[in-house]
């Protein structure tokens, strides 16, 4: 990708990645299933708790385990047999909701997530980090741009802030956190191909966006998502984590 005018002053905190370290060419991206807000009355992209826990038991009912990316990553590394049965996890936005909603559920059916985040949601330090800070490994924090902004308009009209978009939220997220940021989610799920590059070179392993991008593989480092809203049916959810009913 030609270098735009606010790069520059990025490149000296940014992580280059080898596409032959993310395991064999043949391995699938995984089902992954994208929520937003989980409470009552939460909007076209919220669920009920109830209902929230509802997806969770059908999914586990049908022999699936639920949990973050990098552990559905960490299998395949590892060549571990429950990647075949995974489904990832994944909430949008940053929620209070993922703490006070969804990770009791998800405790209460061993398993895991990954949680998106858009820095400029929180103050710095503030309680929300605090907690995710405490989260056991099997959730997995991931960045979600500084301001969910349009980044494909940014990128546009403003390439340093585009920039920082990417490389900011991921060292304010490891500064918040402790944690290392290893993934990416567009802001509402899109991007234009020559953007990707961008992400990887900002620091991140991976990268994910909308729709279920069919038959890409992990050594792409993007895969793509199911957005569960909130009339999504059971049926429709059944559908979504079978991959032969793709077609």
């Amino acid at each position: 990708m030609r270098t735009r005018p606010g790069l520059i002053f990025l490149l000296s905190g940014w992580i280059f990645f080898s596409p032959s370290a993310y395991g064999d060419a043949g391995e699938p991206c995984p089902v992954i299933l994208n929520f937003h807000d989980v409470k009552p009355n939460s909007g076209h992209y919220g669920l009920t708790p109830e209902y929230f826990e509802k997806i969770v038991v059908t999914i586990k009912e049908n022999n699936r385990e639920i949990i973050s990316f990098m552990d559905y990553y960490s299998f395949v590394l590892t060549r571990n047999a429950r990647r075949n049965k995974a489904v990832v996890f994944t909430f949008d936005d940053g929620h209070p909701s993922v703490l006070n909603s969804v990770i009791p559920i998800l405790d209460r059916h061993r398993s895991g997530a990954t949680f998106f985040i858009y820095t400029d949601r929180y103050a710095e330090k503030s309680t929300f980090y605090v907690r995710l800070s405490k989260l056991p490994l099997k959730y997995e924090i991931g960045s979600h741009s500084l301001s969910h902004g349009d980044l494909v308009v940014a990128l546009r009209e403003d390439p340093a802030r585009y920039y920082r978009e990417l490389f900011l939220s991921r060292k304010k997220l490891e500064y918040n956190t402790g944690r290392k940021i290893n993934t990416f989610a567009w802001p509402y799920g899109h991007y234009e191909a020559p953007m990707k590059e961008s992400v990887f070179q900002a620091g991140y392993e991976f990268q994910l966006a909308a729709g279920i991008l069919h038959r890409q593989k992990i050594t792409n480092r993007i895969c793509g998502r199911f957005t569960v809203k909130r009339e999504t049916k059971i049926p429709e959810i059944l559908r979504m984590i079978n991959p032969e009913s793709w077609e």
